[in-house]
């Protein structure tokens, strides 16, 4: 399909299964997928309509416009695949689901949208990889509200977002790896808080450095910054063979520091596993937590200050 041409009118027509491709050029539109089809597009750029010309989906409510609205109403949309395409400038989230299974996003970009760069709710067996998110308004990549999460997020790069590089939130299982992170409020956060909880991820052999961007809270949101890998309440994660170096802003923050756990009201750190990691000129510390992690374990990092002993001595160290 050229530029200018409808695509959600050829979404509307697919049949389940279907593929649509789109020309290299920008398109106008503001799409809403509800069946299992595949966008495939080759140096594709979606931006916004103007307000007024705003298309009536899911997603677009009061001034907020959204990129891409994945959602199946009272059944859970599968099998949703993006490729190629960059999403850029919506006063929304760049890419959004609401219940779906199987989502597929590769190669694709989501450059300074208001919201996420992309966002799964309520969803399970994501599959993110090779995907840039650059000064999204809040986190690069979302999964949130989702027990059965079963992701895969990897070979991605998460660069200079107004809040977290990846953000798992009240969701549970799968593998965030290989991924850079940069320049972001917080590197990756683990977070179990309404209801909760959050773990049973791997996170292994990320970059995670120089998170030191300033998110400077709200009503509703602490403020934020120089923290590269927070468990904040998240219980079962594995934190290995990461590179956090460099996460130590100065500017007010309720944590700081390379790699850390951190309760959240009533909910603790519990069963997590530092291991393998190599921190470096983190503050206040490479590795540290505020004291109410349970059970959690340290083996064989390589990091230079830490306020749980023995960590950065190259032995193993437990804390219960």
């Amino acid at each position: 399909m050229p530029p200018g041409g409808n695509i959600q009118a050829a979404i509307d027509a697919a049949n389940p299964g279907d593929e649509i491709r789109l020309n290299t050029g920008v398109y106008v539109a503001s799409l809403e997928i509800t069946k299992s089809i595949t966008i495939r597009g080759h140096k594709s750029i979606l931006v916004p309509p103007k307000p007024e010309n705003k298309p009536s989906t899911a997603c677009n409510t009061g001034k907020s416009i959204s990129g891409i609205c994945i959602h199946g109403g009272q059944n859970p949309v599968q099998n949703v695949h993006l490729f190629g395409l960059t999403v850029q400038n919506y006063p929304g989230f760049g890419v959004v689901q609401f219940g779906g299974e199987g989502l597929v996003a590769q190669d694709n970009r989501f450059v300074s949208n208001l919201e996420y760069g992309i966002a799964a709710f309520d969803s399970s067996n994501s599959t993110v990889t090779n995907n840039v998110a650059d000064s999204n308004g809040e986190a690069g990549f979302y999964f949130g509200d989702s027990p059965e999460a079963n992701i895969k997020v990897k070979n991605n790069v998460a660069v200079r977002n107004e809040g977290m590089g990846i953000f798992l939130r009240d969701s549970r299982g799968g593998t965030v790896a290989y991924n850079t992170i940069s320049g972001n409020c917080v590197g990756i956060l683990v977070l179990a808080d309404s209801p909760g909880p959050a773990g049973d991820y791997s996170l292994t052999q990320n970059d995670v450095s120089q998170n030191n961007k300033e998110c400077a809270g709200s009503d509703e949101d602490p403020p934020l910054s120089g923290v590269g890998i927070a468990l904040a309440g998240a219980d079962h994660v594995l934190v290995n063979v990461n590179t956090v170096n460099d996460n130590n802003s100065t500017k007010p923050s309720i944590v700081t520091g390379g790699i850390v756990q951190l309760s959240v009201g009533p909910t603790p750190p519990s069963d997590n596993k530092i291991n393998n990691n190599t921190a470096h000129r983190n503050a206040p510390y490479d590795i540290g937590t505020d004291g109410s992690d349970q059970n959690s374990s340290y083996r064989g990092n390589v990091c230079d200050v830490s306020n749980v002993s023995g960590v950065c001595a190259h032995t193993t160290a437990s804390k219960t």
